[in-house]
């Protein structure tokens, strides 16, 4: 099925150019100009030229990656961000890179850090090096590919190629796919979590390649890496197809693409809205009034943005995924370790949707921009340390060296800002540009990662000048060089410019879940209990239930609140995704009584008690003696 309509035809000398009403999939033909530029599959750009070894591919050699981070950035205490920004920011900052970057692995090609002796991890850290234009790499240096587009589009929704996006649509009104509960669809037959796989379903990266159990299926492929980050990608699907529904209200004879091209468009305005008039500034990115678009801007991503400068949320990021409900209370199930919320989409049926996740990131305040990174992603990277962890920093630092990106100084003088001479310009932290100079030795020696982390603060922002200043050129670019930028989109009435241009994050948030309390900007962190509101009474929630003793032996007392008799399915859940005992129970109007006794045969350990009466459900933690 055609994705855009072709409007217009002329020629530019010998180039035959094509102007469309609609974006590509693939982010082709935005600039007419130059139709791939921004698109995917094409080469990133470079600020600084490249520099390797052997000036063609060969890494750089300096102080052994893992040594640097066990030296500069092993974090014992949570340092909060002294603004209170919300984990929001780092939350949306990785749906936005994995809007506009994805720069595969080679599978054949891996690095091996060798970790020390007596290492929590180890004995090595396994890096695979980047895909590359394989035109590059031979008599010149490497240059490498972004796989999806770069533009803010909305491409983390809907793909970046025509097979993921085709799969994910219904064809029906212009909806996309769901599974129940209004989830994401699973990549299963039916879309749904007890079925078997979909051969055809589209690649989603798994903790393990043979993972058996499906997983979330979205418009990238590393949507289920975290709770907090899967649960921003269902988000915006369910207010696509809230925006279906109104879209076919008012315009009762478009037809499916109509209505869906339509709605992408709304939904891709709202992302970039959210963007430039929410994120960037809660951070204090420096952004000029917007003037329209420009041809001559080039929209492609940066490698030293892509592999150092965007990097930024690795040191934002908190060892919690809090799970909070409408009182702002902790959910029965409890919160996540963040280490054991890697790649882990079952917790998002059985530990009760995206509310208590929307909630506990609005409570939450992310940690400090500086050269530490919390435990769960410094050691226990996708598993425990000597049984697969990996170490983030360390890798962050050799993916700079295997992408050729040059040295801190060089970067800081390609973007117009003064080069240093001594390591005390960098930061005024002394205990920092003193470990600078034991490991680099030289100002002009500096991984361009570290260098970044290390720069104090600008005033306003919560960047050092270096990675202010890429954010800036990068975000600018990506604006004023995407013809379809919602303000300059001209299927966009002025109207629905103007509602795109005052929903806030929060209003999306709380039109598509139960939360009926919310600060107004969801950037910065704010407790419960000190969020404005207007005499709002949370009313008891249908199937609200309680178990008790916890832990249990050998049976469950459990209170039940049901709003109207029904029959309903209670399920004991272990934390394999297995089902260790069912039974139907019928309940009254109001509040219910069981004793469910409990099989000798079911072992000790941590249970999900998940009680469904037919749309309804609610899940319950308990521990087994």
């Amino acid at each position: 099925m055609k994705r855009c309509v072709l409007v217009s035809l002329m020629i530019l000398g010998s180039v035959w150019v094509f102007a469309q009403e609609a974006r590509t999939v693939d982010g082709t033909l935005n600039n007419p100009y130059a139709p791939n530029m921004g698109a995917a599959n094409t080469i990133m750009k470079r600020l600084a030229p490249a520099l390797y070894a052997d000036g063609i591919g060969v890494p750089v050699d300096r102080m052994n990656p893992r040594i640097i981070s066990n030296l500069m950035f092993d974090q014992t205490d949570n340092t909060n961000d002294p603004k209170g920004l919300s984990a929001y920011v780092w939350v949306f900052g990785q749906f936005i890179d994995h809007d506009i970057t994805l720069v595969p692995d080679e599978e054949n090609e891996t690095l091996m850090i060798r970790v020390p002796d007596g290492d929590l991890i180890g004995p090595v850290i396994p890096i695979k090096r980047s895909v590359f234009d394989p035109a590059t790499g031979i008599n010149s240096p490497r240059q490498h590919i972004n796989a999806i587009t770069s533009f803010i589009d909305g491409s983390g929704i809907y793909g970046s190629d025509a097979f993921r996006a085709n799969w994910l649509r219904t064809f029906q009104d212009g909806k996309l796919r769901t599974s129940s509960d209004d989830l994401l669809p699973l990549s299963t037959l039916s879309g749904e979590y007890n079925s078997n796989i979909d051969p055809l379903a589209p690649f989603m990266a798994k903790l393990t390649p043979n993972d058996p159990n499906p997983t979330f299926v979205a418009g990238d492929v590393r949507a289920n890496e975290n709770l907090y980050l899967l649960a921003v990608h269902t988000l915006f699907v369910r207010e696509h197809n809230r925006q279906c529904d109104q879209i076919k209200k008012q315009h009762p004879d478009w037809n499916d693409e109509q209505i869906f091209q339509h709605a992408r468009r709304k939904i891709g305005g709202f992302i970039e809205s959210i963007t430039y008039n929410e994120w960037l500034p809660a951070m204090g990115v420096p952004m000029s009034e917007y003037t329209g678009y420009q041809s001559n801007v080039d929209a492609g991503i940066s490698n030293e943005f892509s592999a150092a400068a965007f990097r930024l949320g690795h040191t934002l990021i908190n060892s919690q995924i809090l799970r909070v409900d409408n009182k702002g209370e902790e959910i029965p199930q409890g919160h996540l370790s963040l280490r054991d919320a890697f790649f882990q989409p079952l917790q998002m049926i059985t530990g009760g949707g995206l509310d208590p996740l929307f909630k506990g990131m609005a409570t939450q305040v992310q940690q400090e921009f500086d050269c530490k990174v919390v435990n769960d992603v410094r050691n226990f990277l996708f598993g425990a340390p000597g049984q697969g962890g990996l170490d983030l920093a360390a890798i962050n630092i050799m993916r700079g060296r295997e992408r050729g990106l040059a040295d801190y100084n060089t970067i800081r003088a390609s973007v117009g800002l003064q080069r240093i001479t001594k390591f005390s310009e960098i930061t005024s932290k002394t205990d920092v540009s003193r470990l600078l100079a034991q490991i680099y030795g030289d100002v002009n020696n500096i991984d361009p990662w570290v260098g970044m982390l290390s720069e104090d603060p600008m005033e306003g922002t919560i960047f050092g000048p270096t990675v202010t200043e890429i954010m800036h050129r990068q975000f600018t670019e990506l604006r004023d060089g995407d013809r379809f930028f919602y303000k300059n989109d001209p299927a966009l009435s002025p109207a629905e410019v103007a509602e795109i241009d005052n929903t806030k994050f929060s209003a999306i948030i709380k039109r598509n879940t139960g939360i009926s309390l919310m600060q107004d900007n969801v950037f910065q962190a704010m407790p419960h209990e000190q969020i404005p509101h207007s005499g709002v009474v949370v009313a008891k929630r249908n199937l609200d239930m309680a178990i008790y003793p916890n832990p249990v032996n050998s049976e469950m007392h459990m209170k039940v609140y049901a709003s109207h008799a029904s029959s309903c399915q209670l399920r004991l859940i272990n934390m394999l995704g297995q089902e260790s005992l069912f039974r139907e129970l019928n309940l009254l109007e109001g509040e219910n009584d069981f004793v469910i006794p409990v099989s000798d045969q079911i072992v000790r350990g941590t249970y999900l008690v998940q009680l469904r009466m037919g749309d309804v459900i609610n899940v319950y933690k308990i521990s087994k003696l």
